[in-house]
C-alpha cells in the first residue's frame, strides 16, 4: 500500500503535463469537428473570432493592379478608376464550412467549393510554448498555420490563422520564356 500511493501521485502528475502539452493538439481536432459538424456554440469557446478576423484583414488585401493606359484604352482605364476595390472579406473563411476546410489544408480557397485533397491528417507543431502554440496544415497552395492561445489551465482558443501566401502572376517573364526559341542540343 505503501508503494501505490506514490505511483499514483506520478503517474497523475504525468497525465496531467501530457494533457497540458498535447492541450492545443486536442483543441485543434475539437475545432475540425466543431467546424464539420457545424456547431456554433462549441466554435464558440474554440475560436476566438475578433482576434481571427483582425489577423485576416492585412493577408486578404491585395495589391491594387495597375489599370490600362489613359492614352491606349480611355474606357478601360475610366471603368478602372471607377471600380471601387474590394478585398474580399475576413468573415467569408469564419463559417463553418470554411474553418472546417482550412483544419483540411484549403489554404485561401476555404471560402470556395472546390474539392480538397485531404492529405491525411497531418499536422505538425511549429511552436509550443506555455501559453501559444503554432500548428501548421499542409495544403496544395501552401501551409496554412494556426495560432492557440491558453485561456485556462486547459484551454486553448484559436487567435490566429495563417494563410498560404497568394501565387505570384508573372505574365511578362512566363510570356518572355514561351517566345524563347528552344536550345539545340550541341551533336
Amino acid at each position: 500500500m505503501q508503494r501505490l500511493l506514490p505511483i499514483l501521485l506520478i503517474v497523475a502528475v504525468l497525465g496531467a503535463a501530457g494533457t497540458f502539452v498535447l492541450a492545443p493538439i486536442g483543441a485543434f481536432f475539437a475545432l475540425r469537428s466543431a467546424a464539420q459538424s457545424e456547431d456554433v456554440d462549441a466554435l464558440n469557446d474554440l475560436v476566438d473570432f475578433a482576434a481571427v478576423r483582425r489577423s485576416l484583414q492585412p493577408q486578404l488585401i491585395a495589391a491594387p493592379t495597375p489599370g490600362p493606359d489613359v492614352f491606349q484604352d480611355p474606357l478601360g482605364a475610366l471603368k478602372h478608376a471607377i471600380e471601387p476595390f474590394t478585398a474580399p472579406g475576413a468573415d467569408a473563411y469564419l463559417t463553418p464550412k470554411a474553418l472546417h476546410r482550412l483544419t483540411l489544408g484549403a489554404g485561401r480557397a476555404a471560402p470556395n467549393d472546390t474539392p480538397v485533397d485531404q492529405p491525411g491528417n497531418t499536422l505538425s507543431v511549429r511552436h509550443w510554448g506555455p501559453n501559444r502554440a503554432r500548428l501548421g496544415v499542409p495544403g496544395q497552395s501552401g501551409e496554412t498555420i494556426f495560432t492557440f492561445e491558453r485561456k485556462g489551465l486547459f484551454k486553448w482558443k484559436l487567435v490566429h490563422v495563417g494563410l498560404p501566401k497568394a501565387a505570384a502572376t508573372t505574365t511578362a517573364p512566363a510570356a518572355a520564356t514561351a517566345a524563347a526559341p528552344a536550345p539545340v542540343p550541341a551533336h
